[in-house]
């Protein structure tokens, strides 16, 4: 184990940390709140209709607030958020959210976010993703028109207008919501006027509070506000306004994401309830695939996938090979270095990347039967490879 637990150190010397060190002993008594046959109906017609509905999660305060340490003692020593999916409390929840939608199964596609204006932390976020659909196909619905793959997003402190939440817009509003995009601008085309934008949803949350989505909701995380609220305001003496309290801005929008997909559509990314060791690779895999959103350097790309191609058998090979040897080639290849990662790229970063990209590009060729050729060439492979990226 590492002497010390901070993601600069561990980044340079390869070894990883005691997880307990940062994260604590696991405890497994957060419970997800069951629906009543009353409730299930209407979040399913409003899921199906709409493509969203909102929800409270019944979990416990203390197990929102042992959340909510982990994702800020992580981010304080400079780890992604997302390897709070080490702790044994997020795959209790994600078995309980899954008797929320029983007909799906829990796929592995899990991200942690920590949103705060204005920060300068490596891994965090000054505003949510900007307007997407997590998947492209319009086809994947049931009969009855329930979505084949959905998101359970757990707030796990406020997700206010102010400190950043969910926006969207419903599905009766957007017209490629179920008959896809084309080649045209979903946002443009579902708000193409002015009073369209009255359609757009605000999906604030309290803590614990979920927001469940379909795969197609047009959906954006808001950037919030560096000045204090002014939601501490109260009426004092002499009936003036005054703060009631310190006056601050709101605390940072912490959250969970929890995907859920029919087989038929997208397969679970590992199987069943993983052990340590596969949390920490799938971790490490999903900052791979979500190496846009974090623009990896050089070192912090090979890092992750040596942690991820730790173990491959446990990872479904679609998922391993499309998705996370894919987004590794592709960020360990970026032409450029990114500021402020957590290590600058150097001649040896970059040495090292192309020498890791190379093996798994080769990986790759070797697994793949369509492939035809193999490079015995180093620059001819990289060569290639760049051109395609």
């Amino acid at each position: 184990m590492a002497t010390s637990s901070s993601f600069r150190e561990c980044l340079e010397s390869g070894i990883l940390p005691d997880w307990s060190d940062i994260l604590g002993p696991s405890s497994t008594s957060c419970r997800v709140a069951s629906l009543s046959a009353g409730v299930r109906k209407i979040a399913a017609e409003k899921l199906s209709r709409e493509g969203y509905v909102q929800l409270p999660s019944g979990i416990a305060p203390a197990t929102r607030e042992r959340l909510a340490r982990s994702v800020a003692r992580l981010l304080k020593l400079g780890w992604p958020p997302t390897f709070v999916m080490v702790l044994d409390e997020v795959w209790e929840l994600y078995e309980g959210f899954g008797t929320w939608l029983p007909r799906l199964c829990l796929t592995g596609d899990f991200l942690a976010w920590y949103v705060e204006p204005g920060t300068k932390r490596r891994f965090g976020c000054r505003a949510g993703f900007s307007p997407h659909r997590d998947r492209v196909d319009p086809a994947a619905f049931f009969p009855d028109g329930g979505p084949k793959y959905a998101t359970v997003w757990l707030a796990v402190t406020p997700a206010t207008p102010e400190n950043s939440c969910l926006y969207a817009i419903p599905a009766h509003a957007d017209p490629g919501y179920r008959k896809g995009d084309g080649d045209q601008d979903p946002l443009r085309r579902a708000l193409p006027t002015k009073e369209s934008f009255q359609v757009v949803r605000c999906l604030a949350a309290r803590p614990g509070d979920c927001n469940v989505f379909s795969h197609r909701l047009l959906h954006w995380g808001s950037e919030g506000s560096e000045l204090p609220t002014m939601r501490r305001l109260g009426v004092g003496k002499g009936g003036t306004l005054e703060f009631l309290r310190r006056n601050k801005r709101a605390p940072p929008r912490i959250a969970l994401s929890f995907v859920f997909s029919d087989p038929s559509f997208e397969r679970p990314y590992v199987a069943g309830k993983p052990d340590v060791e596969t949390r920490v690779a799938l971790a490490a895999a999903q900052m791979l695939c979500y190496q846009d959103r974090w623009q990896l350097s050089k070192a912090e790309a090979v890092f992750f996938w040596r942690l991820a191609s730790r173990r491959p058998e446990v990872f479904d090979p679609g998922y391993f090979r499309d998705k996370v040897r894919a987004e590794f080639v592709a960020s360990a290849l970026r032409s450029e270095g990114v500021a402020g990662s957590s290590n600058d790229d150097d001649d040896d970063d970059d040495d090292d990347a192309e020498e890791a990209a190379l093996e798994a590009m080769l990986d790759g060729e070797a697994e793949s039967s369509s492939s035809s050729y193999y490079w015995d060439d180093y620059d001819d492979a990289i060569r290639h490879h760049r051109l395609l990226l």
